[in-house]
């Protein structure tokens, strides 16, 4: 895959690639909202857009934009997920879910071939060349045994026809509904857990999720208290855009490990802790009531 750069600081960084939206969707405005956004995050994090950055780019048109996602969803190009954060869900093109299952059931083929060639070793799986390689799957060793002659060969392959029907109109499913409708056995769904697809909400339900997620999740909450703080510092609790990103950079310690401040800015935007207004000296960013109303009640 190829991904485009830019220059932060002395490091140059790779971001996302913007991929081809469908000529059915080309009419819509959220499709090339979510690509742009898509194409501003580092390649080290997974390819997450958010609800509330998709809000900041339309904020007098909220409701179009929740009418837009839902056809988005149900056409097969995005997935919904539900993400620790203030708008809560995150998305995701289904190509991205493609590529990552593809790298989980390469990984899971290899343990079949050394079980049918007799081979009980570990062995490393090494992708370190390819994109997804970020994400730590060429970290991981699959170790050849009881699991994989659990685990059919071609989970992953039905899990991914099931998830491009999945309703968008929810995140959670139950074990029997993965079991009836994917024909996955008890260790299958252990499997797609333990590979990052799900987690565990309670005994009897899973929630959609996608690998290496939490990694964007700490990246954001270290940058959003950034931009608290910083606020808080200043006079009427408000700062230039421009200076504040700007700011936002240079404290950054590692470009690997941060986001973007735009992105996590846009996600509060849309949210409501920040707002924006223009200025003659520029946009302006503001931190809300909802803000400080927030931050009593975690006091509280």
């Amino acid at each position: 895959m190829t991904a485009k750069g830019f220059r932060k600081g002395k490091e140059s960084i790779t971001t996302w690639q913007m991929p081809v939206i469908p000529a059915e969707l080309m009419q819509l405005e959220c499709a090339h909202s979510l690509v742009r956004l898509r194409s501003q995050i580092p390649v080290s994090f997974p390819p997450l857009v958010t609800i509330g950055q998709l809000f900041a780019q339309h904020i007098h048109a909220t409701t179009l934009v929740e009418q837009q996602l839902a056809h988005l969803c149900m056409d097969g190009f995005i997935r919904k997920y539900q993400l620790a954060l203030p708008s809560e869900h995150g998305l995701i093109l289904t190509s991205d879910v493609a590529v990552q299952l593809e790298r989980a059931a390469r990984k899971h083929r290899k343990g079949f071939e050394a079980e049918e060639a007799g081979d009980n070793r570990t062995i490393p799986v090494n992708n370190s060349n390819e994109v997804w390689s970020a994400f730590g799957f060429d970290q991981e060793k699959t170790h050849h045994g009881a699991v994989n002659r659990e685990v059919r060969k071609d989970l992953f392959d039905r899990y991914l026809a099931w998830l491009k029907d999945f309703s968008c109109q929810t995140v959670h499913v139950s074990r029997e509904k993965l079991a009836n409708e994917v024909c996955a056995t008890p260790t299958e769904i252990n499997k797609l857990v333990s590979c990052g697809f799900f987690t565990i909400k309670d005994e009897h339900s899973l929630t959609l999720a996608f690998p290496s997620s939490g990694q964007y999740i700490r990246a954001f909450e270290k940058s959003k208290q950034e931009i608290v703080s910083t606020l808080k510092r200043k006079r009427n609790r408000e700062f230039l855009e421009k200076q504040l990103i700007d700011k936002l950079q240079a404290l950054s310690t590692g470009s690997r490990s941060s986001l973007p401040p735009a992105l996590v800015i846009y996600e509060l935007i849309g949210v409501g802790l920040l707002e924006r207004r223009n200025t003659p000296s520029g946009d302006m960013i503001r931190l809300t009531s909802k803000s400080s109303d927030m931050e009593k009640m975690m006091k509280w």
